[in-house]
């Protein structure tokens, strides 16, 4: 069985009662990335892991890693139960947890998610403002392909680098007047929290 987990934007109160066991309980515990906040927590909590940074050195675009990814991923589920554990949520703009169910759907391979907080909730706490009122959320990645509808908030993911933000910006300026504010929240949820 493979668990797909989400380790929650970083504090360790975040993470659920059943991650942490489920982490705890595991002999393989793959992450796909260990530059999180969570990852001295889970130290200290004696879970051993390994972790999908050296693909992101590796590789030279995000199609490549991502499959690169799943096929480890899915090495390890092959052998018996493994853990597979994303930041925040796994279902909240993880691409890699959308690949590997996809495999294990193709494979026949059994998996479970477990929830666990997402950027989504940690940026409505830092904006204090409430989804259910009208909330949009986009790709950077896709939003010359999928943009906003101005008449609700909006809220754009995968800003990594100018070159995003240059295109992000090219894109909204289609939509709205120069002189619209935008508010740009880094590490929500986070003790690294900006707004």
């Amino acid at each position: 069985m493979l668990t797909i987990l989400g380790l929650g934007p970083g504090a360790p109160e975040d993470l659920s009662l059943g991650a942490l066991h489920c982490l705890k309980q595991s002999n393989r515990v793959i992450l796909r990335t260990a530059v999180h906040p969570m990852v001295p927590f889970l130290s200290q909590e004696g879970v051993s892991f390994s972790s999908c940074d050296d693909i992101y050195e590796e590789k030279a675009d995000f199609e490549a890693v991502y499959e690169a990814i799943t096929n480890r991923v899915l090495t390890e589920a092959q052998s018996g139960d493994a853990v597979y554990a994303v930041p925040g949520h796994p279902m909240f703009g993880e691409a890699t947890v959308q690949a590997v169910i996809a495999a294990c759907e193709s494979r026949d391979i059994s998996y479970r998610v477990l929830a666990g907080v997402s950027f989504v909730d940690s940026v409505a706490a830092a904006l204090k403002i409430d989804a259910v009122d009208g909330l949009s959320i986009i790709d950077a990645y896709t939003i010359k392909n999928d943009l906003p509808d101005p008449r609700k908030a909006c809220l754009i993911t995968q800003i990594h680098s100018r070159h995003t933000a240059s295109e992000v910006k090219l894109a909204l300026g289609k939509l709205y007047s120069d002189d619209t504010n935008v508010t740009y929240v880094i590490g929500a949820g986070t003790a690294d929290e900006q707004i």
